[in-house]
């Protein structure tokens, strides 16, 4: 199921990378990729999150997860999309790839509405996909 699980995740993701581009204003803010990511050793990727975890304080949002959970999350993304053939979505900046798990998550904490802000984000198509494969992550995105 871990595998099932992995590759909805990919797909969400994938969408919501269609919808929000890649720019910095998106939650990109760096060219350091996907593909970057792959050669890091974990204490690097540990580093590097913690960096988009403090940029994003300084833009006053909170987020309450480690910078080790993320590093978990995004090495799973870059393993589904290996496994998966989608190398193309390797070019993907880190920080959105950060910020696409945290507000699925509920973790984007900038003082807006969790759900709300994740219906904005994702957009109708993504939203709509999110709500059917994570039916526990929407929830908690409702409290």
């Amino acid at each position: 199921m871990k595998l099932r699980s992995g590759f909805f995740k990919m797909l969400i993701l994938s969408i919501f990378l269609l919808a929000a581009g890649s720019s910095p204003e998106a939650g990109g803010g760096t060219d350091f990729s996907l593909r970057d990511w792959i050669d890091k050793d974990g204490m690097y990727k540990i580093k590097l999150v913690r960096e988009y975890i403090a940029a994003a304080g300084q833009d006053h949002v909170i987020i309450r997860q480690p910078a080790e959970y993320y590093v978990k999350e995004i090495d799973t993304v870059v393993q589904n999309s290996t496994k998966n053939g989608n190398t193309a979505g390797l070019e993907n900046p880190v920080g959105l790839i950060v910020k696409i798990i945290a507000i699925m998550d509920g973790d984007w904490d900038n003082g807006e509405d969790k759900l709300e802000l994740a219906r904005q984000f994702m957009g109708p198509v993504a939203f709509d996909n999110f709500v059917r494969q994570y039916p526990g992550k929407y929830q908690k995105l409702m409290k």
